[in-house]
């Protein structure tokens, strides 16, 4: 299931990412910022590393707390505004997100079953499939909004035709 990056790194979106988190037993969700580059941005400006750790049970203050916080008072240190692609999961490993500020979409999978799925989406939404995701979102981040036909036979291989997910 596709949606907007930007939503993935907001706080209202922490109950979404804890219920992925619970269907598989993990009592943690990680989240990870894989660019911009840790050693030479994160650690050299701020001294510290683009990661954390929250529990399941954490709301969505603590969610925010991690995802906007500003280190020595600096905005720009956030991750809700520095982070470029984001990679989050549990300890069981069985769900997964990726998200990249360019295109501007992050991919959820690792439903345990096509009704949790659904479910998931109409609670949590909106979300599109690679087909949705093809026509609504990714058209927006490129040239003359036409998704390349490499770009997009890429992302239905990696992630399935319509009503996958």
């Amino acid at each position: 299931m596709f949606c907007e990056f930007d939503v993935v790194l907001s706080p209202e979106f922490w109950p979404a990412i804890s219920a992925m988190a619970r269907w598989h037993g993990d009592s943690r969700v990680e989240l990870l910022v894989l660019e911009p580059d840790c050693e030479t941005f994160y650690l050299a400006d701020y001294g510290m590393y683009p990661a954390f750790s929250l529990p399941v049970e954490a709301g969505e203050d603590e969610y925010w707390e991690a995802v906007g916080h500003e280190p020595d008072g600096d905005i720009m240190g956030s991750l809700a505004i520095s982070a470029n692609v984001i990679a989050l999961t549990g300890p069981s490993g069985k769900w997964g997100c990726w998200g990249e500020r360019d295109p501007e979409v992050a991919v959820f999978q690792g439903f345990p079953d096509v009704a949790t799925r659904d479910d998931w989406r109409s609670r949590f939404g909106p979300f599109l499939d690679a087909a949705g995701a093809l026509e609504s979102y990714l058209p927006l981040t490129f040239a003359n909004r036409e998704v390349p036909q490499e770009y997009a036979a890429t992302l239905t291989a990696n992630y399935g035709p319509s009503g996958q997910g």
